[in-house]
């Protein structure tokens, strides 16, 4: 027969600690959410990209099919096809807006999925990842090459055509 003194608290228990450590996450994204955004918009203007006459990045839609996704046959269009990418990998453009990163071209699933999107104006694009960072970059006059910067912390983003 156990005793009051065996018994644990409720916190110090795996389901009580899964518990605790899940509001504790919760609350901690819920107030970096409320910052970053608050914060991004602050400083909008103020971005690598925009300094150097780039568009900003607007939120992209991430399902495939929706509405800014240029049409067949755009000049926006010219940037499907494999990259080799600044970070090492590879990035495809896919015609229906999406982005895929491997590693390595032969890898079989991506690293890290996104959306890109084009102003048909002024042929710049906007790259925005699942992973929360974005770009703005444009395509060379040869369709070879691609050059921007990256929206929250200004590295130069390159990537040559494969």
């Amino acid at each position: 027969m156990a005793g009051e003194g065996d018994q644990k608290a409720f916190w110090s228990t795996v389901p009580g600690l899964m518990t605790g450590t899940a509001a504790m996450i919760t609350a901690m994204v819920s107030v970096v959410s409320v910052m970053g955004i608050k914060g991004h918009k602050d400083r909008a203007a103020e971005t690598p990209a925009a300094k150097h006459g780039m568009a900003p990045v607007q939120t992209i839609p991430m399902a495939p099919g929706t509405v800014g996704i240029p049409a067949a046959g755009s000049p926006c269009q010219r940037i499907a096809g494999e990259w080799n990418w600044f970070t090492g990998g590879v990035v495809r453009f896919m015609p229906d807006g999406s982005l895929e990163w491997r590693r390595q071209a032969g890898d079989s699933f991506p690293t890290a999925l996104g959306r890109w999107n084009c102003d048909e104006q002024s042929k710049k694009f906007t790259l925005a990842w699942a992973h929360g960072l974005s770009d703005a970059i444009e395509l060379s006059d040869d369709g070879r090459s691609v050059y921007g910067f990256n929206q929250q912390n200004g590295i130069r983003v390159t990537g040559t055509k494969r």
